[in-house]
């Protein structure tokens, strides 16, 4: 019983100095991973070789983000309209803008015909400096002529039953064709519908533009060894610290909190032991004295004068 206690106290242990880490780690490093991160990002390489996998009856769908600062707020949202004006089917599908902390801040979202969509990227790019650019990718060629195929299934299943209700006379059954026919044009629009939006998704490509005034945050360079030693025992400090805050603190909750039904438990598990000594004790009736069985006294005759005369001469 005692090895399992120091085992699970050990368990416990453990467990906090691991979570101790944990917040440590936390409250050192939590936002250098954002801090370092490189300017640049995507799927690598420009928007032009990208773009290149769009080729023959493949369907992609491509998304662009990106964030840019600028000290000139007026003349960056000029280039952007600049830019739509001179593409060819480009709208803005929402945009929205603020000012925060006295600096202005704009987002749109365009659509761009994929055609016209490298062209695009590279005129807003001069708008200002990009801080981050993303361009995402998705393949819905299965899934696009997987829906053609079902489509196509389903208008040949709606001729046939548009042939047969022709040629039926009952009420009945031009009734349950019908509601078959019905039935069938309503799953073909939905997945024209559905269609439609793949069609637009891959003919108009998304670009999200984020524009605010102001610099960017300078880039943290990389800290060198000897930094990295010396954050890595600041991390382990911080840990034996929070270690043994709530090492205190769940001592304190066990005093504060336990100390009470401790002894209770304490006081049940004495009186239980006391009972079962008493209770197991060997048990010996005791008898009155005055019950008890006398032994009858006789009285020896004492020794007579020639006796001790007889004695005494063996002797000699």
């Amino acid at each position: 019983m005692k090895k399992k206690i120091i085992c699970l106290f050990a368990v416990v242990l453990i467990a906090l100095f691991l979570f101790s880490g944990c917040m440590a780690g936390m409250n050192s490093g939590g936002s250098d991973s954002m801090q370092n991160a490189p300017n640049g990002g995507g799927s690598g390489g420009s928007v032009t070789d990208i773009l290149e996998i769009n080729v023959g009856n493949r369907k992609v769908i491509f998304y662009y983000n990106c964030e840019m600062y600028t000290e000139d707020f007026a003349k960056s949202i000029a280039v952007i309209a600049s830019a739509l004006e001179a593409t060819d089917g480009a709208y803005v599908e929402s945009s929205n803008s603020s000012r925060v902390g006295g600096l202005m801040r704009a987002h749109y979202t365009v659509r761009v015909k994929s055609e016209d969509f490298a062209t695009f990227v590279s005129a807003i790019k001069t708008a200002g400096e990009v801080s981050y650019d993303i361009l995402t990718s998705k393949d819905i060629t299965t899934e696009y002529y997987g829906l053609e195929a079902q489509i196509e299934a389903l208008e040949g299943e709606l001729l046939m039953w548009q042939a047969q209700l022709v040629g039926t006379t009952t009420i009945s059954e031009r009734t349950n064709i019908q509601n078959r026919i019905t039935n069938l044009q309503k799953s073909i629009n939905e997945l024209y519908k559905v269609k439609d939006n793949y069609d637009t998704l891959v003919e108009l490509c998304t670009v999200n533009i984020t524009v605010r005034e102001g610099a960017p945050a300078p880039a943290k360079e990389r800290p060198n060894f000897g930094t990295r030693i010396t954050s890595a025992f600041k991390s382990i400090g911080l840990a034996l610290a929070y270690f043994f805050e709530y090492l205190l603190y769940i001592v304190v909750c066990l005093i504060g909190f336990g100390g009470v039904p401790t002894a209770i438990v304490l006081l049940i598990i004495y009186l239980r032991k006391k009972y079962i000594r008493k209770k197991t004790a060997p048990c010996f009736p005791a008898t009155p004295v005055a019950q008890m069985p006398q032994t009858p006294i006789i009285n020896c005759p004492a020794e007579t004068p020639k006796a001790e005369e007889n004695e005494n001469k063996d002797k000699l």
